[in-house]
């Protein structure tokens, strides 16, 4: 199951959710950090694609996150800093183009895809390449 942590409407990732699902993966979305981490926590979760602005919630500090600019990055910061997280690949999917973001996805080697350029059947392509499973695989 990838869980898409993304506050967009689902009628805007529709596309990119049908691609996905079509080719036999499981999508479980979570609009904000607290959604997120009670479905990290109930599991099992074979990947993550990570919108970067979204609403901090009571899991990330609102200036951390620069009043919310960077929640998903503070997100996946929390989420490979507790071992039993940090084997689960993870796309950065994104408008933003920001470099701190930039930089840490390269450090961490964590695909960043720009939504306004990315096609479905690429987001598709670099779910395969990262590693994440299909629905009973």
């Amino acid at each position: 199951m990838i869980l898409w942590v993304d506050d967009d409407s689902e009628l805007v990732l529709e596309s990119f959710f049908d691609e996905l699902r079509d080719a036999g993966f499981e999508i479980l979305p979570a609009k904000n950090p607290d959604e997120m981490w009670d479905c990290l926590i109930a599991g099992p979760i074979e990947g993550i694609i990570m919108d970067i602005m979204l609403p901090t919630g009571d899991s990330v500090d609102l200036s951390s996150s620069k009043m919310g600019i960077l929640t998903g990055l503070r997100l996946l910061e929390k989420i490979y800093a507790e071992e039993q997280y940090q084997n689960i690949p993870s796309i950065i999917f994104t408008i933003l183009n920001d470099q701190e973001v930039q930089d840490w996805a390269n450090d961490n080697n964590i695909p960043l895809l720009r939504k306004q350029d990315t096609l479905p059947c690429e987001l598709l392509e670099a779910v395969e390449k990262a590693g994440m499973r299909r629905e009973g695989a």
